[in-house]
């Protein structure tokens, strides 16, 4: 049983883990990180040992993509870039379509993947569960985690076949700017 829960804890994981790029937003260089001031009011938890203040870690530069990151490109940056690709009406009109029609579709997927994962946790916790049953219910979940990977990449792939060479190779440079370390001096 317990392999079961790990299971819907990896899945479940997976899923957040597909959704993360749509909701991305990269940080902007001129919004600070927010940080709370140090409370002063706070003991230690050794009465005799004062805590030293955790420095803040250094911002580090973008990782490199890998995998299908270097060949697609996620639609919140072409988005954020539309003006620099010099996205044509019809190209931006077929991107809203395309982003409209596939978060639809996601939002009633994730409905669908909440309540079959519900139902899937609910046979697991039962004392006595009916192996076959959890193994059918979990794959109904992985289905649906799987129609949901087939969707974005579906979006992915059409916003990118839309953009001309060009604008493609535009994307790559700004993508390859994006990721150099800012220098300084």
């Amino acid at each position: 049983m317990n392999w079961i829960v790990t299971i819907i804890s990896v899945t479940l994981g997976l899923t957040l883990f597909a959704v993360a790029p749509l909701a991305a937003q990269p940080a902007t260089a001129s919004t600070p990180p927010q940080s709370a001031p140090p409370d002063s009011s706070r003991r230690p938890a050794c009465p005799t040992a004062p805590v030293p203040p955790i420095p803040p870690l250094p911002a580090l530069p973008p990782l490199p993509p890998v995998g299908l990151a270097k060949v697609m490109y996620p639609v919140s940056f072409v988005m954020q870039n539309a003006r620099a690709l010099n996205l044509t009406a019809e190209q931006r009109a077929f991107m809203q379509e395309e982003i409209q029609t596939t978060t639809k579709r996601f939002n009633e997927l994730q409905w669908e993947l909440n309540d079959a994962m519900e139902v899937l946790v609910g046979a697991v916790k039962a004392d006595e569960s009916a192996e076959q049953d959890a193994l059918n219910l979990l794959d109904k979940a992985l289905n649906l985690e799987r129609e949901i990977k087939r969707l974005h990449m579906t979006m992915g792939l059409r916003i990118k076949n839309k953009l001309s060479p060009e604008q493609r190779k535009k994307l790559e440079t700004l993508r390859t700017a994006n990721s150099q370390p800012a220098r300084s001096g």
